[in-house]
């Protein structure tokens, strides 16, 4: 291009204008490619850190189930009592145990009670879902003169319970475990030195009532086997005495018979 500039002419060289570039279709979709893989990378950790920190939860959730329950029912076992009176104290079936302990549990507030009761553990249906059974312990507790039946509702969704019980036993100079399917005190001459549980559970979803809970699967319940020492355990020799070393059995009145 040539200015005029007085007389002369100069030469100026101008830029030439041209439109700015953009993508191509191709970048554009190698962009997205690249994007997409970068996210489903991320979402893929994502959803497996949830899902392990879910079955955390649930296996923690089952396992402190399980804890209370045994720590209930081995609070009672630990406290039985043997009375001189009628020695028969301690009744057990296969899915029913009865016996007397030094445990009350379901006293009314501000009330006194005696300083033992009877418990047992029995199944009950569930309305909710009628293929489980509710686990209820069941105490004979005296407020005053009267006797009253308390419920207390340990787990509403059991599917098979069993008690066994065990003693040991003296052949040929060494100690053997036997262990059978009932027990009577009054039969026996004593305590079972154990009590097996074997208790079958299913877990439903949390905070779900059983009456809104869906229909579960027996069979997807989960057998959890618990052996309860019994520290009067074991048979009677004159005074009621516990076959354990230094550890002599209360002695109380009678209790009142359960039906």
């Amino acid at each position: 291009m040539f200015l005029r500039n007085g007389t002369t002419f100069e030469f100026v060289r101008t830029r030439r204008c041209t439109p700015a570039r953009g993508f191509t279709l191709l970048e554009l979709l190698v962009t997205l490619v690249i994007v997409s893989l970068i996210l489903a990378a991320v979402f893929g950790v994502f959803t497996r850190t949830l899902e392990s920190k879910r079955k955390v939860e649930a296996r923690l959730r089952r396992a402190t189930i399980i804890d209370a329950i045994h720590r209930r029912m081995s609070e009672d076992f630990r406290s039985i009592f043997v009375t001189e009176a009628a020695r028969s104290d301690f009744l057990g079936g296969e899915q029913q145990v009865a016996f007397v302990t030094a445990v009350d549990s379901l006293v009314p507030f501000g009330q006194k009670a005696s300083a033992f009761s009877t418990v047992s553990y029995v199944l009950g249906q569930n309305q909710g879902q009628p293929r489980y059974f509710r686990l209820f312990r069941r105490e004979l507790i005296r407020v005053g003169d009267e006797p009253q039946w308390r419920y207390q509702e340990v787990y509403a969704w059991v599917s098979a319970l069993r008690f066994r019980y065990q003693r040991r036993r003296t052949v040929e100079g060494k100690w053997k475990i036997e262990t059978l399917e009932a027990w009577d005190s009054r039969e026996q001459q004593g305590l079972p030195d154990a009590v097996e549980v074997q208790l079958t559970v299913v877990f439903p979803p949390e905070l779900v009532a059983a009456s809104e809970a869906e229909p579960m699967d027996p069979s997807a319940g989960i057998l959890h086997t618990a052996v309860f020492p019994l520290a009067a355990g074991g048979p009677w020799s004159g005074e009621v005495e516990a076959s354990l070393p230094g550890k002599a059995v209360p002695v109380v009145p009678a209790a009142t018979p359960m039906h």
